[in-house]
């Protein structure tokens, strides 16, 4: 019988040291509701041709191995944002208040990726970094987040599978968001998304020890960036906000708030110093509003978020 999806479990945990020999049965902790992931074991081959009376390929030699994978999640909480900013400041006590902000050097986990049945087969990805993240909001739908990894290395073992501790609680919905741009609240915004890249680096020494795989991850500048479609109103105040921001370069702050219960149950982005990048004001057909699809960049970001977790890290 073939393995399937549905036998299969994901768990990770925290490292201690960057690319570190996994203990078996640790990698316990939910990474979030998760309907697939892609993994990327891309070995890099050397192909070589010779004057050897043939134009077919005379040998391969194998080099360097680069280790990558996306994952989709159902955001129920904060975790894959830490994970992907680094920067976690605690109060409170249940519910505890997690700051996020950017980190110079991020954490890095081992993830156990098992394909369950009659015989296991349990793949350790090692020294992995959040390259990228996205999380946005679109009518209808659940608030999803999308995860791009880098791994220094990959690996079978015959260890014993981690049990994951799941989590229940139901993923946000587009509904408990909120929204303010530059001040107005009121705009109304038909799909959110919120993104950021540490554009990581993946670098391979010389070492006659597992060379082919990355030594070091390094991270590079970080940015973040934030798309909304907005139908833009016929109010004498913020009708053409947009279009003045726009043109006039002047900087402002961009708020999301989702909320399950207020004060105790709740995730707050502040995108602060942005700029609208573009922001197109096309005229529609007749009888179709004016939504503008406004791409904006922010200097900074931060999350405070809320919930009855002790910590991420």
């Amino acid at each position: 019988m073939a393995y399937k999806g549905d036998n299969s479990v994901l768990g990770f945990k925290i490292e201690t040291a960057f690319d570190e020999e996994p203990t078996q049965e640790t990698q316990t902790t939910w990474l979030g509701i998760i309907p697939n992931v892609d993994f990327e074991d891309t070995p890099e081959y050397k192909d070589y041709h010779t004057v050897n009376s043939t134009r077919d390929m005379f040998l391969e030699n194998l080099g360097k191995i680069n280790v990558s994978g996306t994952v989709p999640i159902e955001l129920q909480d904060g975790r894959i944002i830490f994970l992907a900013m680094g920067t976690e400041s605690m109060s409170g006590s249940d519910p505890y208040v997690h700051a996020i902000s950017g980190a110079t050097t991020l954490p890095s986990i081992c993830i156990e990726a098992v394909y369950k049945g009659d015989n296991d087969f349990l793949r350790y990805y090692r020294g992995t970094k959040i390259n990228t993240l996205e999380i946005e909001a679109v009518d209808g739908g659940e608030v999803k987040a999308s995860a791009g990894f880098m791994s220094a290395r990959s690996e079978k073992s015959s260890n014993t599978k981690s049990t994951i501790d799941s989590v229940t609680t139901k993923p946000f919905m587009y509904h408990q968001g909120s929204i303010n741009i530059a001040g107005y609240a009121s705009y109304d915004v038909t799909t959110f998304k919120w993104s950021m890249s540490n554009n990581l680096k993946a670098r391979h020494t010389i070492r006659s020890t597992d060379g082919q795989y990355a030594k070091i991850i390094i991270e590079g500048k970080r940015t973040y960036d934030i798309t909304a479609n907005i139908i833009i109103p016929d109010a004498v105040t913020y009708n053409a906000q947009i279009y003045d921001y726009l043109l006039a370069g002047n900087t402002f702050t961009t708020t999301l708030t989702l909320t399950r219960t207020a004060v105790t149950d709740l995730m707050v982005l502040t995108a602060a110093n942005c700029t609208i990048r573009t922001a197109p004001h096309r005229i529609p057909e007749p009888g179709e509003e004016v939504e503008v699809s406004v791409s904006i960049k922010a200097r900074t970001s931060t999350w405070s978020i809320t919930d009855s977790i002790s910590s991420y890290a």
